[in-house]
């Protein structure tokens, strides 16, 4: 999610009066890149060939050679992204789509291209209550048309809150306990028994890394990124999350990500709203 917000920052930083306070998630297609083997039904990642570089080697000074060989996995997605902005004066608004449009063009998101785009399509609202599903007002309306079909990814924190009350060990286990299934057997013959799967919570539930956790504080290495700004060794922060249709909330607001910094616990997260008004 860190990779999504920090999107929304970089166009920040690119287009003169643009603020962005907010970003949503739809998802409406993906690809894992990998194939699966049929026999044995496991999956390989498909290994990327890296561009050559120069040697480090004294041995081999100037040689062009590629680095080690990294199994990575890669996903091509189609999302539909949902920026909340401050306001934008009117008579900036054109300038700031046509800005956002072309750096489209040459920006990338989460260390993969953007290979096409449609037209950014913006929705001005003079106060929060144009942007409540529940009232389905005409600009709800259109607004909800744009973005479906699709899943909005979400943060189930609550349901984290609810297995630590009950002693579910840690963060980690917690996680995949919540998206696990447990297998019953049921009756068979005697060669070959059946099996029925039932998860512990139901919905598309995943575990996603939504931050950092500062483990050094500022400190100065060499051949760091830039000596201008702080350089910090950090671990990615994970919490479990899921994916829902975006008709089941009441205001767009439930599927909104911002940025929240605890100094006292030295973390720096993506949180998402309060979205538990949400539609029976």
């Amino acid at each position: 999610m860190t990779a999504f917000l920090g999107f929304g920052h970089t166009l920040e930083r690119n287009i003169h009066g643009l603020q962005v306070t907010g970003v949503g998630v739809v998802v409406h297609q993906s690809e894992f890149q990998a194939v699966r083997d049929g026999y044995s039904r496991t999956w390989a990642l498909k290994a990327k060939k890296f561009p050559l570089v120069k040697a480090r080697s004294q041995s081999y000074p100037g040689e062009a050679v590629s680095d080690s060989f990294q199994v990575r996995a890669y996903v091509d997605l189609d999302v539909s992204l949902i920026f909340e902005c401050s306001d934008i004066p009117t008579d900036a608004r054109d300038s700031v789509m046509k800005s956002i449009e072309e750096n489209l063009y040459r920006t990338r998101l989460a260390g993969g291209d953007i290979t096409s785009f449609r037209k950014p399509k913006a929705f001005f609202c003079s106060s929060d209550d144009d942007v409540c599903w529940q009232e389905q007002n005409a600009l709800c309306r259109k607004m909800m048309r744009s973005i479906m079909p699709g899943f909005a990814l979400v943060e189930r924190r609550d349901i984290m809150d609810s297995l630590a009350k009950d002693g579910k060990g840690d963060a980690l286990d917690r996680i995949m306990y919540a998206t696990s299934a447990d297998a019953i057997p049921e009756q068979g013959s005697k060669e070959k028994t059946a099996y029925r799967f039932e998860r512990h919570f139901k919905g598309w539930l995943l575990p996603l890394a939504v931050g950092f956790h500062d483990l050094s504080g500022s400190v100065t290495v060499k051949g760091q990124r830039s000596y201008d700004a702080e350089h910090h060794f950090a671990e990615p922060l994970l919490t479990l999350c899921e994916f829902r249709m975006p008709h089941r909330f009441e205001s767009v607001d439930n599927i909104l990500w911002h940025y929240k910094y605890d100094a006292g616990q030295h973390s720096y997260l993506c949180v998402n709203s309060d979205f538990h008004t949400e539609k029976e």
